[in-house]
């Protein structure tokens, strides 16, 4: 951690910041997390930026609520009625057949300027404490997930225009069991798409609202 913090104090390079989030997270130092998180996000988006970012429909499916039958009716339904792609993410594994399992991974700090090396690293075990997440989408590629799921989370709220403060607490709160259900819609979607996609969710999954 020691020399990720020096090279982001010596550089304005925002992937370093997030690499510092992540690695304070890990260390159990929320504070610094969160102030070098929010620095990441300052590097990396602007505000005009963040304003012409599409909004998403996120809920949160507690645990308790989550039905893999419900969830795949209510995909179907949106995916042919909503114009939209439907993602859930989660740090405890979906049905048996479905989902990808995500090995948290940081931006690699040592690229040179070929380029050869990956851009990203995964956290070796146990540093990463068996932290993941689990994602199923419709999406024709894996949605690109970085980082530890506390962080994930915080910017998938974000993205879905909360500001840093509530993006950073609401995931901060989710249960490791609880499912992050994130709608995307087309371009070509309707507002009457988003209410009928929200109500969908709600209705099947007693789904709460994030964004």
């Amino acid at each position: 951690m020691v020399y990720i913090r020096k090279l982001a104090a010596e550089s304005q390079d925002y992937r370093l910041l997030f690499d510092e989030a992540n690695l304070a997270q890990l260390a159990q130092r929320p504070a610094e997390a969160y102030e070098s998180w929010t620095r990441y996000l300052s590097k990396r988006w602007d505000a005009t930026e963040v304003g012409k970012m599409d909004r998403p429909l996120v809920v949160r499916v507690a645990a308790h609520h989550w039905s893999d039958e419900a969830y795949r009716e209510a995909v179907r339904i949106i995916t042919m009625e909503c114009e939209a792609s439907v993602s859930a993410f989660s740090e405890t594994p979906f049905a048996h057949d479905e989902g990808f399992s995500i090995e948290p991974r940081l931006y690699n700090p040592v690229r040179d300027k070929s380029g050869r090396e990956s851009t990203l690293i995964a956290i070796a075990e146990p540093l990463a404490q068996h932290k993941r997440m689990y994602v199923t989408t419709t999406e024709a590629e894996m949605p690109l997930v970085l980082g530890l799921p506390g962080v994930a989370r915080a910017d998938i709220f974000f993205q879905s225009h909360l500001n840093e403060g509530d993006a950073w607490n609401v995931a901060a709160k989710v249960d490791p069991a609880d499912r992050i259900v994130k709608v995307d819609f087309f371009r070509s979607a309707t507002s009457s798409a988003r209410t009928q996609a929200e109500r969908l969710l709600k209705s099947s999954l007693s789904a709460e609202m994030i964004a």
